[in-house]
């Protein structure tokens, strides 16, 4: 192994430049400035910050990332500058087989003279655009079958019906529905109450998974990741009503992470038909 997560001699052939530079744009396009992403990459980094392996890599990464963006700032480029020019960072190298000591030199070279030479303008931040579901929570639908893999299971134009029962976060921080989707198919919409009492499809296990582990709980939330209102197939969606409960969980944030099966809509009639054919004949 090179180093820690590596694997190759460029910049950023190695997780920690990898995260570095992915963390310091994210960042920047959830609207904080430079400033802010700077001293705050710093906090959650600091105990990496004296190791032999990490400690360069973090300060070559952030260094680059921000020359590439016109905002490198005098601290962070001495601090890159001060560890390309201690010979110290190559001793890790010198056992690896190949050129790879040489390789890895001549990219610290390269950045080192990118470091000096005037960096570019101030380049433009797109920021995100974040969708958030308008459904309420409870709100009840019917979709109906519509695709070809419908056809090939003999339920084209029938329905399932599914509640929005919980708001989860998809990057890089859309809120969207997680549904639980009811173990019925048919042609006929069924009232609310109807519905009530039907059984849930579990969406996350196959019938295998509690016959080896019947005491396993069963996973009836599906997360549907849609990131724009128009991705959504409304013309194949009736809205039933909506059914309240104590179930229902608003947005825990982007720091929750809920592990439900996900599925986007495009692959929605295969995940739905694909679930409820592997449990047919489980009730």
């Amino acid at each position: 192994m090179l180093t820690l997560g590596a694997w190759g001699t460029l910049l950023y052939d190695n997780d920690t430049t990898n995260d570095v530079r992915g963390f310091y744009v994210d960042q920047l396009r959830r609207g904080k400035t430079n400033e802010e992403v700077t001293q705050q990459i710093i906090n959650d980094n600091i105990e990496i910050l004296d190791d032999v392996e990490e400690g360069p890599l973090f300060w070559y990464a952030l260094a680059d990332i921000q020359w590439d963006y016109g905002r490198l700032t005098p601290f962070v480029k001495e601090k890159a500058l001060e560890f390309i020019d201690k010979s110290e960072e190559l001793e890790r190298w010198k056992d690896i087989e190949g050129n790879k000591a040489l390789e890895w030199e001549q990219t610290r070279i390269e950045l080192r003279k990118k470091l000096l030479s005037p960096q570019p303008p101030i380049k433009k931040i797109t920021a995100y655009r974040l969708y958030k579901c308008k459904w309420q929570l409870g709100d009840v639908f019917a979709y109906q079958f519509h695709e070809e893999y419908s056809k090939k299971h003999g339920v084209y134009g029938q329905y399932i019906i599914f509640r929005k029962v919980e708001e989860d976060i998809w990057w890089p921080g859309h809120i969207v529905p997680s549904v639980q989707v009811y173990w019925w198919i048919g042609s006929e919409l069924p009232s609310l109450d109807k519905i009530k009492a039907m059984p849930l499809l579990p969406q996350k296990f196959w019938p295998i998974a509690y016959t080896k582990n019947p005491q396993k709980e069963k996973e009836f939330l599906l997360n549907l990741q849609v990131s724009r209102e128009n991705a959504i197939p409304k013309e194949y969606l009736t809205y039933l009503g909506n059914i309240s409960g104590d179930d229902l969980v608003a947005c825990r944030g982007m720091d929750y992470y809920t592990g439900y099966a996900r599925t986007e809509w495009k692959n929605f009639e295969m995940k739905i038909l694909d679930q409820y054919n592997a449990w047919n004949g489980e009730k």
